[in-house]
């Protein structure tokens, strides 16, 4: 077929041998080759064949003597392979495992296929045996002695192998699709921007219907159509919930916070937990814990805390020494149809008084520490619940566990979605902390049951050791914790305390693949992180969130592990909405250093279908042209329900559906989000921040940065050569800036 002519009359197919007419054609060729063939298509039609590009694809085909597959925890068509991992081979995909006839009986049909533009482009040209050797060499990692089973292989080379789902098509699809029918229609996976061959039956079952609608003029068959597939569609892979409509995760399993540990136990799951110490709730069941015993921990706890007072819709505040029991207690809690709130331990009585007042718990359950120490300064704490449960000692005015041990265990609750679920505290930097409340609906099934999908290289994998260390009172412990158990890695290691006499050991003993820690965690391991000695040396995966953090501490833990390629995961967002953006940092790009503009401040872009972000004039609030500094403002249906006691403060920074971060920053050309400050904290001309990054990393003994104005407006930078104690959440930065009259003497 040379081209295709849709003038008045039928349709003309023009080929070197001759030339035929119909009533109606199907182009079912790739994008690139519909544009030349049809020349003369409709503009919508025409602009998205342009923008549909496709990338080069390698594929050696390998008969084995036997069915083998990449290792897992359970057999799979396909395995990606991401690029972090390895630059040319993209996908392997086990045929015999996706249909029993793929391959005779016994036997094993292996595909390795290449998707980067680089790496098949430089193999297109060379010869079947060095293609072959090439993917092989790099396939025997992850399918050990491949090599030695292979019978007979076949290397396809396609022009044309996947469809590119470029920001331009993607724009312009929804023209394409909305287009008339018409007596040229199109089939491929490149029509619905979906590389597979389930996308491309897809398209041609929508072609069928749209050509019959243009041939029968009736339109009513091809919606009804669409509406049926979509139903069996929305059936077959989001079936929904029996808890108010809200579909379930596809390719996941729904997480239930009361009920997290009593699901995993009774899906067999084997992840061990490690602590750095004993529980506070239960020292005596050690340091390792498995799901069953984890179960049977929390539903013993939500019998306590039913007998100590507490019932459906109660909020149960917690505050308590920084532990993963904290965590365990908020999952018993929720069993009972109760609200947990989580409370700092760190935080000064007046705070916490105040935090309790606006609560109005039915039940406070604390330790002596935490009650001593608002003793001292005046606090009571306990005043302000109707009831106190205490973990340890003895109380002639409270509950003990001792009174409370062996009560019976309550049936689980599930409250609705739309529901209080938990309510976390902010850091507090600019105040007294807000409470902010989460939903199921937000916190489990948008932030957790996104984050539970298997994302490549994000996700656990069953040999995975994870790590964590950051205040376990933080929103982000109750979405981790359920993540990382869902996904089943080997083992996970809770990390209540920074401190490396307490973590260390634990580290050492459990050498890690997955590190998430707090930036000021990072800073203070920074140390252990060099020389040859340390426990960092398998990790691929690092992630840090909640706050800033500065090149040179990426670039000692990207240094310090023995894997090929690690990366450095920097997220950022907040209590109230959860993730916003997140950009991967690699070794290359911590390459330069003593740069003017260090990368650390680049936050790349918003997490794709979830978020979204603009940029507001400070004064006028009106949209900012790309690169002008300003007031950052988001969009997601992750946010929060509302601060507790304080609505209308919350509802003062939306507007609409946006919400005001109090971050200042930069849009740039491309979308990405370069921080400046925060509103509270902003220096009158450049980034306080992005000083603090470049002293860090242009003098080598610095560890605590900091840059603030001066009564006169200047920045005003400091730094000295060791950090103190990592703030705990809840906690304020005093100011350091020599010039400052509140400057701590």
């Amino acid at each position: 077929m040379t081209r295709v002519t849709n003038g008045p009359g039928p349709v003309r197919l023009e080929s070197p041998r001759e030339t035929v007419t119909a009533r109606a054609a199907v182009l079912a060729v790739p994008a690139p080759v519909a544009a030349r063939l049809y020349p003369d298509a409709p503009p919508a039609d025409r602009e998205f064949l342009r923008a549909s590009g496709y990338a080069p694809m390698l594929r050696v085909s390998l008969v084995l003597d036997r069915p083998l597959a990449p290792r897992g925890a359970r057999p799979r068509f396909a395995t990606l392979v991401p690029s972090a991992e390895d630059p040319l081979l993209g996908v392997i995909t086990a045929d015999h495992h996706k249909h029993p006839g793929r391959a005779p009986g016994g036997r094993g049909l292996l595909s390795l296929i290449t998707i980067s533009r680089a790496g098949t482009a430089e193999l297109v040209g060379a010869p079947d045996d060095a293609v072959t050797n090439r993917l092989l060499a790099r396939a025997e990692r992850f399918v050990p002695g491949l090599s030695r089973h292979v019978e007979h292989v076949r290397v396809s080379r396609f022009r044309y192998g996947l469809p590119e789902a470029a920001p331009r098509a993607l724009r312009l699809r929804a023209a394409f699709a909305r287009r008339p029918v018409a007596a040229v229609e199109y089939a491929g996976d490149w029509t619905v921007l979906r590389p597979c061959s389930e996308g491309a039956v897809a398209s041609g079952g929508t072609a069928a219907a749209r050509v019959v609608a243009h041939l029968t003029g009736d339109r009513g068959p091809r919606r009804r159509a669409r509406r049926r597939s979509r139903r069996r569609a929305r059936r077959r892979l989001i079936p929904p919930s029996t808890t108010g409509g809200e579909p379930m995760i596809p390719f996941g399993k729904r997480i239930e916070l009361g009920t997290l540990f009593d699901d995993l136990a009774d899906r067999g799951g084997s992840t061990v937990v490690h602590l750095g110490r004993p529980l506070d709730i239960a020292p005596a069941l050690g340091t390792a814990l498995d799901p069953p015993a984890l179960a049977r921990l929390v539903r013993a706890a939500s019998g306590w805390l039913a007998a100590a007072g507490a019932g459906h819709g109660d909020r149960v505040a917690i505050a308590k020494r920084d532990h993963w029991d904290t965590v365990l207690l908020a999952c018993a809690a929720a069993r009972i149809g109760a609200v947990p709130a989580l409370l700092s331990a760190h935080l000064d009585a007046d705070t916490l008084d105040t935090l309790l007042e606006r609560l109005g718990p039915a039940l406070l359950v604390t330790d002596s520490a935490r009650l001593a120490a608002s003793w001292s300064a005046g606090g009571a704490p306990e005043s302000r619940a109707a009831r106190t449960l205490l973990l340890d000692g003895d109380s002639a005015t409270a509950l003990t566990l001792d009174d409370v041990r062996g009560a019976p265990v309550p049936a689980p609750h599930r409250p609705p979605v739309d529901h209080p679920l938990a309510i976390m505290h902010t850091s507090g930097t600019t105040g007294v902390p807000k409470l902010v409340t989460h939903t199921t609906r937000t916190l489990l099934r948008r932030l957790a049951g996104f984050e539970a999908r298997r994302w490549p290289l994000l996700s656990a994998r069953p040999d995975d050791v994870l790590a964590g260390s950051f205040s376990f009172v933080h929103g982000r412990a109750l979405a981790w914790t359920a993540v990382a158990l869902t996904h089943g890695p080997r083992e996970l290691l809770a990390l209540p305390s920074s401190d490396w006499a307490e973590a260390g050991p634990l580290l050492d003993r459990h050498r890690p693949t997955v590190v998430e820690a707090q930036p000021a965690t990072f800073v203070r391991w920074r140390s252990r992180a060099r020389g040859d000695d340390h426990p960092f040396d398998r990790v691929r995966l690092f992630v840090s969130t909640f706050d800033a953090v500065h090149p040179p501490t990426v670039r000692t833990f990207l240094g310090a592990t023995r894997h090929a390629r690690p990366v450095w995961l920097q997220g950022w967002g907040q209590s109230e909405t959860g993730p916003l953006t997140f950009r991967f940092l690699t070794r290359r790009a911590l390459a330069a250093e003593h740069q003017r503009h260090p990368t650390t401040r680049d936050l790349g872009r918003p997490v794709p279908g979830r978020t979204r972000l603009r940029v507001l004039d400070r004064d006028t609030l009106r949209p900012v042209p790309r690169g002008t500094p300003g007031l950052v403002v988001c969009a997601t249906r992750a946010l929060a329900d509302g601060y507790v006691g304080e609505r209308a403060r919350f509802e003062g920074k939306r507007a609409g559906r946006w919400f005001m971060t109090g971050d200042i920053g930069v849009r740039t050309r491309d979308g990405r989000l370069l921080l400046l400050d925060r509103e509270a904290d902003a220096v009158p001309e450049g980034s306080g921040t992005e000083l603090e990054d470049v002293i860090e990393d242009r003098l080598p003994t610095s560890s605590n940065a900091s840059c603030s104005a001066s009564p006169a407006g200047r920045p005003c930078p400091s730094s000295s050569p060791t950090r103190p104690s990592t703030p705990s959440a809840g906690a304020k930065r005093p100011p350091t800036c020599p010039n400052s009259p509140n400057r701590p003497s």
